[in-house]
């Protein structure tokens, strides 16, 4: 069976080798048929040359004979009129058109060379003409010799032999097509190979893989050197897909949907399986990526960045299989992905694909300082004032066009789901918009949304409420969110509200605006101690710390500029400062995990 799918791969193979190369030998032919054609061209022209410098120097000879008597003209001319080599001759006509000197070679061309002299018209000076006769293919250049008066006092004639010029036009027709046969017949084995390494073996290795990941249930990625970036992606797309069905019952997910029992995250899991439906792909798009790839002892070590958005949404995409496109910050992540900074995660068990986008350092910095000297403290109502830099704003359209694009490219058709998160994508959702507008898109804002009179402070506010209303739905925490940004649209662009139904309609779309706070996983779902156990666990930590008879004030944060640590640090120094009694008595346990420690801010 195998050698027989070869063989009909090889035909098939061979087939598009001789189209492509049967193209090639048309186009070549055509080539050098016009290359002999200009040779042709070229010879021919020498010849006229050769023929006008013969006339240039016999000219004065010619018009002084043809002063005296019209019988003593050939014998002042001589010999001169005589052809040589491909010469065949020279004649001289009086002006009545009757021949009064000609070589010997010549004479047997009377009649066709007294056709052409005949027919030059009387405004010409010269002439050349191509003619046949008794054989021979013959170049005639014809100069008109003029009296003082004006007047024509004959013609004069110069006759070349121009078969060589045919006979040296085949033979480089010959070779020509010799050549493009040749180089013909080598195409054909060259294109008829490539396209069977290329193409037909990694497609049938695609096709022998999806038929034992359909029968077998094996566990290995798709075979390598697939033709298109478009067929890997789809390929892995399909392996995480698959095994995401495998390890989820959809009926039994939307019965679990539709009973009442206590939220739980498996129900989580089957409530996203039961809204997504079949055939839908889900699409996560934020600047965090879940997984990252760090250096470790000179080796890539995966660790998964802290924070309540990769707490929600990784066991979802894990649950549904699907893409997660994200800023790749790890020191490893280039190498861990693939060219186009793909790769299957969790790590071991390839439930969805993780696409990584890269920023250069530049475009980092300014990126970041847009979002978190400009967007997070305007809408935090922080106290630190918002700096709103034109250079950064551009670099923040530039980085949310690139993810933009980059979620397109995932979506390779039908129907999908994305889920873009929080300010730093703020124009992601009209950017999709307008490129698909038949996808299904939705933004949820980490962060609080301030009133109106704070956002208008934003140079850019227009720009950032248009591209979140290119989402069919916007999700903020609380109500009290929505309410602030109805009365943003309200005041700051030209759009209808409906606070009843929570909606707002822009250029004939309706987006949705809805509080749809993120849920708390129970410490019971964590595996954490409680009780007794507990208290055994943090009187050890206290003993090992030296922290025995000591209050402790514990901080749980990422290293991020937007997190307020100095600040922290600083009020507690304050509160020592300020009660002094409380030194040695109190002590501040901050824990913190790296957060883009590419940036020199967060570092």
């Amino acid at each position: 069976m195998m050698f027989r799918n070869l063989a009909r791969d090889g035909t098939r193979s061979m087939r598009a080798g001789v189209f492509v190369a049967s193209i090639i030998g048309v186009l070549a032919t055509a080539y050098v048929w016009r290359q002999v054609e200009r040779e042709r061209a070229i010879d021919i022209d020498d010849i006229d040359r050769r023929a006008r410098a013969l006339a240039h120097v016999l000219s004065y000879t010619v018009q002084d004979s043809l002063r005296g008597p019209s019988e003593q003209v050939a014998a002042r001319l001589g010999k001169r009129v005589d052809g040589y080599s491909r010469l065949v001759g020279i004649i001289v006509y009086d002006a009545e058109g009757r021949p009064l000197a000609a070589g010997d070679r010549v004479r047997d061309h009377f009649g066709a060379l007294a056709a052409i002299v005949g027919s030059m018209p009387l405004t010409d000076q010269e002439i050349n003409a191509t003619t046949t006769s008794e054989g021979s293919r013959l170049r005639v250049r014809v100069e008109r010799m003029l009296r003082e008066d004006g007047s024509t006092a004959g013609s004069f004639v110069v006759v070349h032999d121009v078969a060589f010029v045919d006979d040296r036009a085949r033979d480089r027709l010959a070779e020509g097509l010799l050549v493009v046969v040749m180089t013909t017949l080598l195409l054909v084995v060259l294109i008829s190979g490539m396209t069977w390494l290329v193409y037909d073996l990694p497609l049938t290795n695609l096709a022998d893989w999806m038929r034992r990941l359909r029968t077998e249930d094996i566990a290995e990625t798709p075979p390598p050197r697939l033709p298109s970036g478009p067929l890997v992606r789809e390929s892995h797309q399909l392996a995480a897909s698959y095994r995401a069905a495998k390890t989820t019952n959809v009926d039994v997910a939307r019965k679990a949907v539709r009973s009442d029992r206590v939220w739980t995250k498996e129900r989580l899991r089957d409530h996203a399986l039961d809204c997504l439906g079949t055939g839908n792909q889900l699409v996560v798009v934020s600047s965090r990526e879940p997984y990252m790839h760090v250096s470790r002892d000179g080796a890539a070590r995966v660790i998964s960045p802290p924070g309540g958005l990769v707490t929600a949404l990784d066991p979802v995409l894990q649950a549904c299989g699907g893409t997660w496109v994200a800023h790749g910050t790890g020191d490893m992540d280039r190498e861990t992905a693939d060219a186009d900074g793909r790769l299957t995660v969790p790590p071991g068990q390839s439930r969805y694909t993780l696409r990584r986008i890269w920023l250069s350092p530049d475009e980092s910095d300014a990126y970041y300082s847009c979002c978190n000297d400009a967007i997070w403290p305007m809408c935090l109502m922080a106290h630190d004032r918002p700096v709103f830099r034109t250079s950064d704003w551009e670099r923040y359209v530039a980085v949310n066009r690139r993810f933009a694009e980059a979620t397109l490219d995932e979506i390779v058709g039908g129907d999908a789901v994305v889920l873009v998160q929080d300010y730093q994508m703020a124009l992601v959702p009209r950017m999709i918009r307008k490129a698909r507008p038949d996808i299904r898109v939705a933004l949820f804002w980490h962060v609080p949304w301030p009133s109106a009179e704070a956002v208008r402070i934003c140079p850019w506010h227009k720009e950032i409420i248009h591209g979140m209303l290119g989402a069919d739905t916007i999700g903020f925490h609380l109500q009290q969110y929505c309410n602030n940004f109805m009365d943003s649209l309200e005041r700051l662009v030209e759009a209808r509200t409906d606070r009843d139904h929570g909606a707002v309609e822009m250029n004939g779309r309706t987006t949705r605006i809805r509080p749809q706070p993120i849920s708390v996983q129970p410490w019971s779902e964590r595996g954490m101690a409680t009780g007794a156990a507990l208290q055994v666990k943090l009187d050890g930590l206290r003993r090992e710390h030296g922290l025995e008879g000591v209050d402790v004030a514990v901080g749980v944060d990422r290293v991020d500029s937007t997190k307020g640590l100095p600040e922290r640090l600083r009020a507690f120094a304050h509160f020592l400062h300020k009660y002094p009694e409380y030194r040695g008595r109190v002590s501040l346990v901050q824990l913190t995990a790296q957060s883009r420690m590419h940036l020199d801010r967060y570092r």
